[in-house]
């Protein structure tokens, strides 16, 4: 069914992106507190797994044409997301992934009190160059600010 992705897909790929993120953040010299997660279509739906489940791990999501996997297993810790910055951007005329997805996750994300920037745009199930554009604009400022408010 269309935002319940497969059980056993959905659970593995969240454990290895987790892990993913455990090894850089460990065994990298990389800036924590520029640690920002972007996804496309299934990569969106896994973003937003991670920052859910574990807000600690990341500053922030670049969300483009997925949604929140909404009735899985993972517990979701939408108190500890306040604050955390979201740049949700999807297709008006998404065949793959409807906009109401988006819309949904926009309103989870805000009535947890995240940082939303939300944008649709005039394009299908893809990363268009205006799309594209702002969210390297959102992802630069957030960046030079270490993802602070």
């Amino acid at each position: 069914d269309l935002g319940k992705p497969d059980p056993a897909t959905f659970h593995e790929s969240y454990r290895r992106l987790s892990e993913f993120i455990g090894d850089v953040r460990q065994g990298y010299p990389v800036d924590v507190s520029k640690i920002f997660l972007l996804g496309f279509s299934m990569g969106t739906i896994m973003a937003f797994a991670v920052a859910l489940t574990r807000p600690e791990s990341v500053i922030g999501v670049a969300a483009n044409s997925g949604l929140i996997a909404e009735g899985t297993e993972l517990a979701y810790q939408w108190q500890a997301i306040k604050g955390k910055p979201f740049f949700v951007a999807h297709g008006k005329h998404d065949p793959v992934i409807p906009v109401a997805f988006a819309q949904r996750a926009k309103e989870l994300l805000e009535k947890a009190h995240a940082n939303v920037t939300y944008r649709e745009y005039d394009m299908v199930h893809q990363i268009g160059e205006e799309s594209l554009n702002d969210m390297m604009k959102w992802l630069t400022h957030q960046v030079d600010r270490g993802g602070k408010l």
